[in-house]
């Protein structure tokens, strides 16, 4: 699989989580939870399950920290 598959499907989960006017907002903003990188950056690498993790944990209810 691609990296657009990856970003298409993370996507939804994205503008289920924060809604659509702010998901694009979402991808490119520093996070904390990757070392203050935007979440974008890490859909080039192998790194993108990183950012599947991190929404499904929160798609979930359970937070982290």
């Amino acid at each position: 699989m691609d990296d657009k598959y990856h970003y298409s499907s993370l996507n939804r989960l994205v503008e289920g989580l924060v809604g659509g006017a702010l998901t694009q907002k979402w991808w490119d903003s520093p996070n904390k939870a990757f070392e203050d990188r935007p979440p974008i950056s890490l859909m080039n690498e192998q790194e993108w399950i990183r950012v599947r993790d991190y929404l499904m944990l929160h798609a979930y209810g359970t937070g982290g920290s």
